[in-house]
């Protein structure tokens, strides 16, 4: 919009009466459609050319003093208008200050801001006129008309002029490349070659031509040659930066990072401030997951961008990556500042306090992610599993209040339930294990039965379910819901698995385990669970050598279960091999995370050292 309300004394309120009925007063608050407004801006600009062009008209009759006066204020305002951006005031007051000072200066600046307001045939009938005057003699000219003419398609006139430019001074660069983009326009490639070839003998210590040639190259699909074009642009030009990331880009494109990287890095030793190679070497460390060494050159890069947002986040995330979370915090919150309702920051912020155990504040800024963000139910979800570590922690006595945090996780799962309904199975299963842990099982059991006709109660919630039943000696309730699985699908091998196991440690039907372990092993023969259940019948049996082989096999195929870890830690202990069992209880220990699975592992761990016989190792 045209800002000449304060140049030229008429008010933008005045207008609105003028041109919008006189019912409308000063000091009224006026909404304009956005007809109304562009009637409005062609009012303002109408005013503004019919106030310059009586002011020029008066200015034409005045003596030449008094014409260089008006003259320098309108050059001043209209300099003024550029030096702010606004091209279009600009424009216009030049438009009128050509008109009564048609000096040569003032032209080209006035078509140079014809030409950064789009009004580039207008800007030609300018340029044209001082071309006729001088030709190419005033080369920053004869340059402005090409560009027009190239701009308007005009590439037979563009090429003549920037022909005339190299014939009076050959060493002109820009003429010479712009000769050779506009070749290139017209698909005429080996003609562009050979003018830059041409060009680039001219030039001892430029890197640009070969560089362009480089570029060519790459649009035809030659990469090794554009790759030696590079090369050669560095050769004359060693800290040439387009050179730098072309080289950089070609690797990346055959997922080379390691070589792009080597290229960046080495430029950046001499020229550490270059924030376009920077950028390049950043995103490649970023792809290769170099996090610590991304860090230092990210930091340079946001301290050159402090504007780009977008750096500063990622320089976030690298900080969470690499554990360095009173760094990510400040960042994170320094950016929430300039964006209070970034939906993403607040659960940054929000995961580094979970991941710091600062579970409180963690569900303070997972609480404030809004309904409508894509992360809402991923907070949720987050917050309940944190409201229920809470609790837990409450009722083990590591926190003192009573029953606080247990109203809270409860009550928050009740309502949440009914707010999101897509998640009801996910919150009804972190309740039940909430009641698990607390060891109430009976009320975790009502808690799955509560939602177990959902359809997105899937087969590991049934297995849930039924290892509850046996945890409170419902083995029937358990075996059903096996059976009702097999019956759905009769290749459910952990299904066939459950049952054997079930009777193994009921020390019921052995036989009959034995042969729900083999069926399921003839389906998957490879799964570690059925067979540490396998080394488990065994060791029943007594035949701990066959036993120590499937558990064996077993935990490498799932070296971290806990249950498994029990087992051959058992089977040690049965060998006398205290100094094994033990390590093994101990690594369960630290991964394990219910109470009850850690009070039967206490037990274990004592048994063991009551039966360690004083020549064995400790």
């Amino acid at each position: 919009m045209i800002r000449m309300s304060c140049l030229y004394g008429f008010s933008y309120a005045a207008v609105l009466i003028l041109h919008l009925g006189c019912a409308v007063k000063p000091n009224q608050r006026i909404e304009l459609t956005d007809d109304e407004k562009v009637e409005v801006d062609t009012a303002i600009k109408k005013s503004a050319e019919d106030q310059l062009q009586k002011m020029v008209d008066k200015a034409k009759d005045l003596s030449p003093e008094q014409k260089k006066y008006v003259s320098t204020e309108l050059f001043l305002k209209g300099n003024s208008a550029m030096m702010e951006g606004d091209f279009e005031t600009g424009t216009l007051i030049f438009k009128y200050l050509v008109e009564l000072n048609p000096d040569e200066y003032l032209q080209k600046k006035y078509a140079i801001n014809l030409i950064r307001t789009g009004n580039l045939n207008e800007a030609l009938k300018v340029l044209l006129s001082l071309y006729k005057n001088n030709g190419v003699s005033d080369q920053k000219t004869a340059m402005l008309l090409a560009g027009v003419h190239s701009a308007l398609d005009e590439l037979n006139e563009a090429k003549s002029i920037y022909k005339k430019i190299l014939a009076v001074d050959k060493k002109n660069e820009d003429a010479c490349l712009y000769l050779g983009k506009t070749l290139v326009l017209e698909k005429k490639n080996n003609e562009a070659k050979t003018i830059w070839a041409q060009c680039d003998k001219n030039y001892l210590k430029s890197g640009l031509f070969k560089y362009y040639l480089g570029k060519l190259a790459v649009d035809e699909n030659k990469l090794d040659q554009a790759m030696s074009y590079f090369k050669e642009a560095l050769k004359k030009e060693p800290d040439f930066s387009e050179a730098i990331q072309a080289m950089g880009i070609l690797f990346e494109q055959k997922e080379n990072w390691g070589q792009a990287e080597k290229i960046y890095l080495s430029h950046i030793k001499n020229k550490p401030n270059d924030n376009a190679v920077l950028s390049r070497l950043v995103q490649v460390q970023f792809n290769q997951e170099k996090m610590l060494e991304v860090i230092p050159h990210a930091e340079t890069l946001a301290d050159l961008e402090p504007e780009n947002l977008n750096l500063k986040v990622k320089l976030g995330v690298l900080y969470t990556d690499a554990k360095m979370f009173d760094s990510a915090l400040t960042t994170f919150k320094e950016l929430l500042e300039l964006a209070p309702t970034s939906d993403r920051l607040i659960y940054y912020i929000a995961a580094i306090y979970q991941e710091q155990k600062k579970y409180e504040l963690a569900v303070e800024y997972f609480n404030q992610v809004p309904t409508t963000s894509s992360l809402y139910s991923d907070s949720a979800i987050q917050m309940a599993q944190m409201l229920s570590t809470l609790a837990q922690e409450e009722a083990f006595g590591i926190r003192k209040s009573k029953e606080e945090w247990r109203s809270k996780f409860l009550s928050y799962i009740k309502q949440k339930k009914l707010d999101i309904k897509d998640l009801e199975v996910e919150l009804g299963v972190i309740e039940a294990g909430f009641f698990e842990n607390v060891d109430q099982v009976d009320k975790a059991i009502n808690s799955l039965m509560t939602i177990h006709t959902l359809p997105t109660f899937n087969q590991q919630h049934q297995y849930y379910l039924a290892s509850l039943y046996e945890r409170e000696k419902r083995y029937s309730e358990a075996t059903n819901l096996m059976l009702k699985m097999i019956e759905t699908d009769p290749k459910n091998a952990h299904a066939w698995n459950f049952l054997g196991y079930s009777l193994l440690e009921r020390g019921e039907n052995l036989d009959q385990a034995f042969a729900y372990i083999q069926k399921a092993l003839s389906i998957n023969p490879d799964d570690g669970y059925i067979r540490d259940s396998l080394g488990w019948y065994y060791f029943k049996l007594g035949q701990i050598d066959q036993a120590y082989r499937e558990i064996s096999m077993a935990i490498k195929k799932i070296p971290e279960d806990i249950v498994i870890m029990k087992h051959l830690a058992l089977i040690h202990h049965h060998k006398k091999d205290y100094r094994k069992a033990k390590e093994l209880i101990e690594a369960a220990l630290r991964m394990s995370k219910l109470e009850s699975e850690k009070k039967e592992l206490i037990d274990v761990l004592d048994q063991l050292e009551k039966d360690r016989i004083p020549a064995s190792t400790p």
